[in-house]
């Protein structure tokens, strides 16, 4: 009796366990952290992507188009970051990233932005991580398109240079 109970619950554990480690929505934004890589991620708001399509414009004045998957970071102040966060799309997706700033993810998508990137065409779009640098900030990065079509989303990598993470307790025993 039990076993049968476990079983009828496993199939749904594993769904609340994906879908809460995967979210990159406005509500669940994915953290990053420094020196990160993610490859093959898909922010179309259909199977096989995760996008949120909830969301149509981003810092303030940047209409989107297709899902947007939203990650963040909080920066404390201790040393600068570096390096750049980069999106390499797959053809024919046309990406566009933006970086904003609040209190949470609606605050961040309709505020200014701290940085962004809009190339025409699949073409990698990078932001530097050097201005991103307001002490005891939580930042949000927005991949999103502003392409019509197919181009609107797709597949992608992205890669993080370095956030530096600040120092909360240190103790010697």
């Amino acid at each position: 009796m039990i076993i049968n109970k476990v079983r009828a619950f496993a199939p749904l554990a594993l769904i609340a366990f994906c879908s809460v480690s995967f979210a990159q929505t406005c509500s669940s934004p994915t953290t990053i952290s420094s020196n990160q890589t993610l490859n093959n991620l898909n922010n179309c708001g259909t199977a096989p992507g995760n996008g949120d399509t909830t969301i149509g414009t981003v810092c303030g004045s940047n209409d989107v188009t297709g899902g947007v998957h939203v990650f963040t970071w909080h920066y404390g102040g201790a040393n600068a970051p570096s390096g750049s966060i980069t999106v390499t799309p797959t053809a024919p997706y046309n990406p566009a990233i933006f970086v904003g700033d609040g209190a949470d993810c609606g605050t961040a998508a309709s505020g200014f932005c701290d940085g962004q990137s809009d190339s025409a065409g699949q073409t990698a779009e990078t932001i530097a991580l050097s201005g991103l640098n307001t002490a005891n900030t939580t930042y949000f990065l927005f991949v999103a398109s502003t392409a019509a079509g197919t181009a609107s989303c797709g597949q992608y990598n992205l890669a993080v240079g370095t956030l530096p993470v600040q120092l909360q307790t240190f103790s010697v025993k």
